[in-house]
């Protein structure tokens, strides 16, 4: 009679012990389920960035969110001037370079930067480069987007 108290005992605290652990697991995949969709917030876009060490490209992915007054290419445009989170790469453009003006029509985008884009530096590739990269960074992330006319300082980079 008490062995079989003594095992009925231990399979309730087995049980008990299981069910614990049970919700536990249960509670942590939740939280995690939810921490998840918060992070998730923003779309996401996919940046080519000239690497520092050899003639590769290193792409970078990043989540925007939406910006009052402000629309998606508009944030891109932003964000790619800025350059590379990562240190290993180089920059399309002199650090300081705005983005003054930027406005779609139909398929063709115009991109207007500053004049701080025409000076050159260490860590930056040269001009051309730079604005090709653009061109095809946006077209890459943007598939209603099929002519990128790059102006700086209200001049055309460079003709066809």
């Amino acid at each position: 009679m008490i062995l079989s108290n003594i095992k009925n005992n231990m399979t309730c605290k087995e049980n008990f012990s299981k069910t614990i652990i049970f919700s536990l697991i249960i509670l942590v995949f939740i939280i995690s389920s939810f921490t998840f969709l918060i992070k998730r917030k923003g779309t996401r876009y996919t940046f080519v960035f000239p690497s520092a060490n050899n003639g590769k490209y290193i792409i970078e992915a990043r989540r925007l969110t939406k910006q009052k007054n402000k629309d998606n290419v508009n944030i891109y445009a932003d964000e790619i001037l800025l350059g590379s989170t990562l240190e290993r790469t180089k920059l399309l453009f002199t650090s300081g370079t705005k983005l003054i003006s930027c406005f779609q029509r139909g398929k063709v985008l115009y991109l207007n930067l500053s004049a701080k884009s025409l000076q050159m530096g260490e860590g930056v590739i040269e001009l051309k480069e730079g604005v090709e990269l653009l061109k095809k960074n946006i077209k890459r992330n943007f598939k209603d987007i099929d002519v990128v006319e790059v102006f700086i300082n209200g001049k055309l980079a460079f003709e066809k």
